[in-house]
């Protein structure tokens, strides 16, 4: 889980657990200084987020999965494919009933949340990454479906071309998405860019 703390009223971070502990160990940061990190309602003091650390037991605590909440590991629940804390244990049935939540989602690396993002959200995202650019997305999904129908109008023949061609036009379908996506140079001729790879 990353952390983020203050210094003289500068935010600094994200750091991990550990590295938190090492700057508390090192005396870099002290019991009054706040620190905060996501799942967290607002700033504390790093004495209250870490009090197993302050009382002077041995610190092994864990992030639960859904809410990045610091819990013992005894204090986990299992819950589905995975374990929660207390506090998430409800939300994350729900979520993972509704099939939103995927219990361990969050803390997995990369680019994908799990199945943890909402419907919403990925309405969202997709609005964003077409903003501008759905003229192209209509017309590959457009020319897509022309160049299969005209196919089809051949009787016998037709059908066996389009065995043939719909998966690299499908391809380059894909391919025009992906540019989309990254903002790289999208066109609607990219829909036949699948052709040139068979």
């Amino acid at each position: 889980m990353e952390w983020y703390y203050e210094i003289n009223k500068e935010q600094h971070g994200p750091v991990s657990t550990e590295v938190l502990q090492g700057l508390l160990n090192a005396g870099t940061i002290s019991e009054s200084n706040l620190v905060w990190k996501r799942g967290m309602t607002g700033w504390e003091p790093i004495q209250t987020a870490f009090k197993a650390y302050f009382q002077g037991e041995r610190v092994t605590s864990v992030d639960c999965p859904t809410c990045g909440r610091l819990v013992s590991p005894a204090a986990l629940i299992p819950a589905e494919d995975g374990q929660v804390c207390p506090q998430c244990r409800d939300t994350s049935r729900e979520g993972f009933m509704e099939g939103v939540i995927s219990p361990g989602a969050r803390g997995r690396k990369g680019r994908g949340t799990g199945g943890a993002t909402s419907n919403v959200e990925l309405r969202r995202i997709a609005r964003e990454a077409l903003a501008g650019k759905w003229g192209i997305a209509v017309g590959a999904v457009f020319v897509y479906g022309v160049v299969l129908q005209l196919i089809a109008i051949v009787p016998v023949l037709g059908q066996v071309a389009q065995l043939f061609i719909a998966g690299p036009l499908i391809l380059g379908l894909t391919a025009c998405f992906m540019r989309i996506v990254r903002n790289d140079a999208p066109a609607v001729s990219a829909v036949f860019g699948g052709l040139s790879s068979f």
